[in-house]
């Protein structure tokens, strides 16, 4: 039966690398053109967070929410009595800054426009602090500038391989050096306490459970990164994830197991399972690290019979979400359901997937 799984799981990673082999449709030959990544929804979100979203104004007005259509940023401003489904007075629009004009207002990402339909002053005065929070709030790098494919079918030449890997180091060297010594520290005192080395030793068997999932999860991503380039993007917190989880593993089996570590791929589907769900970018990388050290903990400190009894990635990710719902001003995350749509049949290759 292990056997039957193994070849089925193998046959649609396959079948599914064979699919991806066509480039997405061209638009145009060689087009530089913007484009608004999946991650950038709660960036803006934040650029408004002087004046706030549903926050009641002066004399009943609120800013109803965030509109991305293509490669505008839109913040409608409207009753407070009338959302959802109200007039909208107006609305701060956000385009590429790169498509101002001299005297237009920009900011270091956008070209600010304000579209009034009132004559109301209080309008207009709403939604010039929305339009002086993004002023100070934009960081900038806020597009990505992309080329289509050629008439030729392939890809137009991007950065070299050596620049990715020097941005990738130079974004996520800091906080996995500082993991990493975190842990390190912690298995020195370990060694301390107890008194004894750290033996490592390599699992004898690496369960089916463990790889077939990671098969999977990696089949998704490698599908998924073909049409959105954000993907290919997380390479490096997903290289940082999966060290942080493998030494905080580590630790506990040396707390738990008088100084032995087995070395497995149990940690890997958890990391990819987290990844499948959320997304925490930016300022919000370290809660990541926090989801990977509930779940990992919960393996080792929720157990009954010898055995842990919730799915840790499950677990990490559900009491992760109770934060981010009720302190989202200070655990923000990017929730990837829409960003599934990037990619031709995505719905049943999760089914195939799913299945399996």
């Amino acid at each position: 039966m292990n056997r039957f799984f193994l070849m089925v799981s193998l046959w649609a990673t396959a079948a599914s690398f064979v699919a991806c082999t066509a480039p997405p449709p061209m638009e145009s030959e060689e087009v530089a053109q913007f484009a608004i990544p999946p991650d950038r929804a709660f960036m803006a979100k934040r650029l408004v967070a002087d004046v706030g979203i549903m926050k009641p104004l002066e004399q009943g007005w609120v800013v109803s929410g965030t509109q991305i259509n293509v490669v505008e940023v839109s913040f409608p401003l409207m009753k407070e009595a009338d959302v959802p489904d109200g007039e909208v007075a107006g609305r701060v629009i956000l385009s590429p800054g790169a498509k101002a004009r001299d005297g237009q207002r920009r900011s270091k990402s956008f070209l600010i426009t304000l579209e009034n339909k009132t004559q109301d002053p209080m309008v207009a005065r709403h939604l010039e602090r929305v339009a002086q929070s993004i002023e100070r709030l934009d960081e900038g790098d806020f597009y990505r500038i992309e080329t289509t494919w050629r008439s030729d079918g392939a890809p137009d030449d991007g950065p070299s391989m050596a620049k990715n890997l020097g941005t990738l180091f130079e974004r996520h060297a800091q906080p996995l050096g500082a993991a990493l010594a975190l842990i390190l520290a912690w298995l020195a005192l370990l060694i301390r306490m107890r008194r004894r080395a750290i033996r490592l030793e390599w699992v004898e068997s690496v369960r089916l459970t463990h790889l077939l999932p990671v098969g999977l999860q990696l089949a998704f991503f490698l599908y998924w990164g073909l049409y959105d380039l954000s993907v290919g993007g997380l390479l490096g917190d997903l290289v940082v994830q999966v060290a942080f989880a493998y030494g905080l593993e580590a630790w506990f089996l040396a707390w738990r197991n008088e100084g032995k570590i087995e070395i497995g791929a149990s940690v890997l589907p958890i990391v990819g399972s987290m990844n499948l769900f959320v997304w925490f970018l930016d300022q919000d990388r370290w809660i990541a690290l926090l989801t990977l050290s509930l779940a990992i903990a919960s393996k080792h400190l929720i157990r009954r019979g010898g055995r842990h009894i919730f799915n840790p990635s499950a677990f990490g990710i559900a009491i992760t979400g109770a934060l981010c719902m009720l302190a989202p001003d200070t655990f923000g995350f990017f929730d990837l359901s829409h960003g599934f749509n990037a990619g031709p049949n995505m719905v049943e290759l999760i089914l195939i997937l799913a299945l399996i």
